[in-house]
């Protein structure tokens, strides 16, 4: 029940990003900016948290799949981001829950996981529905919003078969705070190398 309960607030969560990804952009910000203020903030307020537990020692290795983990997270957020810009946000955020499909078949090609009945008709619902929202009115014309969006929910995949991989046996919060420090260190790189405003 516990788990079930932090998915459905990860859920809630989730929904809320295009949200803010708007107000902000109405604001001034930019992806740059945004992601960089998230992963900063987060990272900060759980390597707190690890430090007071004394739960940061994991191998190296582990160390730098989680750091790479955080490098596909920043393009899965980028590609959300500008898809939540330029389409509606209900959209971006249908489009993104393409990933339980996804996770579905790239776990089944990657880890050999069983394809039972169940997983195939959740599979066919969840693109079932996807075409029938990409088939509405409002979206209009916008393929890029759309393929940024499709791009996340991809990205995203990965990023949970990885995750299945790397974090096993590792504390959440360790794991977390190792992939929140890829992006907190890399986004003022490469802003500077693209020469972005991030402030």
């Amino acid at each position: 029940m516990i788990g079930v309960a932090l998915t459905l607030i990860s859920g809630l969560a989730f929904a809320t990003l295009p949200i803010f990804n708007r107000l902000a952009t109405a604001n001034g910000a930019n992806a740059v900016t945004v992601l960089g203020l998230r992963f900063g903030i987060a990272a900060a307020v759980v390597w707190l948290l690890v430090l007071q537990r004394r739960q940061y020692a994991i191998p190296w290795r582990r160390a730098v799949g989680l750091c790479l983990m955080g490098a596909l997270y920043v393009l899965q957020s980028t590609c959300f981001f500008i898809s939540s810009v330029r389409i509606p946000v209900a959209v971006t955020s249908i489009l993104l829950y393409l990933y339980p499909a996804l996770v579905t078949v790239l776990a089944r090609l990657l880890l050999r996981d069983p394809l039972t009945h169940r997983k195939l008709v959740s599979l066919a619902l969840a693109l079932g529905g996807c075409v029938l929202t990409l088939g509405a009115p409002q979206v209009g014309n916008d393929w890029v919003g759309i393929g940024f969006g499709a791009l996340s929910a991809l990205l995203y995949s990965f990023y949970i078969i990885m995750g299945a991989r790397l974090q096993a046996g590792i504390p959440a919060l360790t794991g977390s705070a190792y992939i929140m420090m890829c992006p907190t260190q890399s986004l003022p790189v490469f802003c500077q190398r693209y020469k972005l405003p991030h402030a």
